[in-house]
């Protein structure tokens, strides 16, 4: 497997509940695009606010039309999370792609029984710290997936709460005023 580095500022979505937002027991019991249900956690993060946006939508879709419907004490929170610069899985790039068996096209048509085939051999190599891949929400952008055994090379940052970074866009640039 084809190995990149990645680090630096990341974001996690959390609900305002959540005692622990680093926390990648839910991911283990229950599984997701990686990993099998109890198998191992991963710890989702968004490269950028635009896809922790998307991604927050995502959860909601179908249960609500928009995230304002919401009441304010269940708006999901923002994480700014600090990832020490490490070694990835690459499922970014044409070539990590293909070293993993997956279509150029990923992440449009790929199950996740193929992803999670992939989570599972990057696993098993020592030396990767998780996966670099090509965002499900916003595909041009991308997403970290932090192995349980690795959050180490995670640290959390400041929570925001709603209104301070949804929506990510305003007057034609992101807010990221209130995320420094």
């Amino acid at each position: 497997m084809i190995l990149t580095k990645r680090g630096g500022r990341h974001y996690r979505v959390c609900d305002p509940d959540w005692k622990d937002c680093l926390d990648t027991s839910f991911s283990r019991r229950e599984g997701a695009r990686w990993n099998a249900p109890d198998s191992f956690g991963v710890l989702h993060l968004c490269a950028s606010i635009d896809v922790a946006a998307a991604n927050a939508r995502k959860h909601y879709q179908g249960e609500i039309h928009s995230l304002f419907d919401l009441e304010p004490q269940f708006q999901p929170v923002l994480m700014q999370v600090n990832v020490r610069l490490s070694d990835f899985v690459d499922c970014v790039t044409n070539d990590g792609l293909r070293d993993v068996g997956l279509p150029l096209g990923y992440p449009t048509g790929v199950t996740w029984i193929r992803t999670r085939d992939v989570g599972r051999r990057a696993y098993a190599l020592p030396s990767a710290h998780g996966i670099a891949c090509r965002s499900a929400v916003l595909p041009e952008r991308e997403e970290l997936a932090v192995f349980d055994r690795a959050l180490e090379i995670v640290r959390a940052g400041k929570r925001h709460p709603f209104a301070s970074w949804y929506p990510p866009l305003r007057a034609g640039g992101l807010r990221r005023a209130a995320l420094e």
